[in-house]
């Protein structure tokens, strides 16, 4: 996400981050304060579903307008997420999606 960050022009693309958090994980401060763009997004207690909570999340945004979106994480999520999201977004948008971890 730094590194997408560095590398996006924020006047010509807008660069919203939402960043997944087990509900237990401590943000910096620093982290926090350098970086306002990034939406820490946590998984509520109790809840096992890391995939429902992103989803929740990007209920709230209008997906027609973007033209890129990038998914990292856990590999089983990250196909399906992608999945729903390219049935809510422009047929020309892009949605790169790379797994960590099985």
């Amino acid at each position: 996400m730094l590194g997408l960050k560095q590398l996006t022009d924020p006047v010509e693309h807008p660069l919203e981050i939402g960043v997944f958090l087990q509900h237990d994980y401590q943000i910096p401060i620093e982290l926090r304060h350098e970086n306002p763009e990034f939406e820490f997004i946590r998984q509520p207690e109790g809840s096992s579903s890391s995939l429902d909570t992103l989803e929740n999340w990007t209920r709230n945004k209008d997906l027609i307008e973007y033209s890129s979106i990038y998914i990292a994480g856990y590999i089983p999520m990250v196909r399906e997420l992608r999945k729903k999201l390219k049935t809510r977004t422009h047929y020309n948008t892009t949605i790169y999606a790379h797994g960590f971890w099985r």
